[in-house]
């Protein structure tokens, strides 16, 4: 049965930020990113953070676009894990919910957004997207 919940945070982010979405190089005080904007609002959504992991974490924000863009390529890109991705609080700072893999625990992405009820929100929307990206 679907998320009728879920659908509705999904369609209201959409709402707010339409797309496409793109990737910038950025840094936020501590960590290298990834951020991963909205075009047409010039929002930042979520960032992807390394430090020195930078292949992977390219990999993973390419793999979002994809998934929020609707992208689909010849040879799919895919994460390193099976999925399902689910959206999970965080017992850690700065984030406020996690993106993990399902099957193996495996953290995904972290999201911060300044409230948590966004952030919950984003969460299920990337997760929502990367699910049907990789079916």
């Amino acid at each position: 049965m679907p998320n009728l919940q879920a659908h509705q945070s999904n369609h209201s982010i959409r709402k707010r930020f339409p797309g496409p979405f793109e990737s910038r190089r950025s840094h936020d005080g501590v960590d290298l990113t990834f951020d991963i904007v909205c075009d047409t609002t010039e929002k930042v959504i979520v960032s992807v953070r390394y430090w020195e992991a930078e292949d992977s974490a390219s990999h993973t924000t390419s793999i979002i676009l994809d998934a929020l863009n609707g992208t689909i390529r010849p040879r799919r890109r895919r994460l390193a894990v099976p999925g399902p991705f689910a959206p999970e609080l965080s017992e850690t700072p700065p984030s406020l919910v996690n993106i993990i893999c399902q099957s193996t625990d495996e953290f995904i992405l972290g999201i911060d957004y300044w409230c948590i009820s966004d952030a919950i929100e984003i969460g299920e929307w990337i997760a929502t997207a990367l699910n049907r990206y990789h079916t």
